[in-house]
């Protein structure tokens, strides 16, 4: 279950984070000014699990590759003074959004980079009535940007 947190970057950070689809970009950018004003650092594309199983005679160097590309992926995570936000951006969003975070909070919790308390946070351009209902039932945070 090794977290694989990538490079860290200030909140003035304002490329295009590797891996981030333009739609995640362009929701990423609206939602900016409500998530960073009191956020410390940034991570995107956050590697977070086991991933598949390592081929077998795989060295060293191949398994990392391995589980580098078949972990699962938070979108970004943020570093506040009081915790830790696992985002993830997601234009149309479905349910399966809910479940990705579910799984990557639990995830993260097996192998926390940072001693915070987690949040888990959906932001999207359009969230309809059931996926809010039940991200409020398993204490997700949503956003419409």
């Amino acid at each position: 279950m090794p977290t694989r947190m990538g490079n860290r970057y200030e909140t003035t950070y304002d490329g295009w984070p590797e891996h981030m689809s333009t739609e995640d970009y362009e929701i990423w950018q609206r939602w900016r000014p409500v998530a960073l004003p009191q956020a410390l650092y940034l991570w995107f594309d956050v590697g977070l699990g086991e991933g598949g199983t390592v081929p077998a005679g795989a060295d060293q160097n191949e398994t990392r590759m391995w589980t580098f590309i078949t972990q699962k992926r938070a979108d970004t995570l943020i570093e506040y003074p009081s915790g830790i936000a696992i985002v993830e951006l997601r234009h149309n969003t479905t349910a399966n959004a809910i479940g990705r975070l579910l799984m990557y909070g639990e995830l993260w919790k097996q192998d926390p980079k940072i001693n915070k308390p987690l949040v888990l946070i959906l932001v999207s351009n359009r969230i309809d009535a059931d996926v809010e209902m039940i991200a409020k039932k398993t204490g997700i945070i949503t956003f419409v940007a």
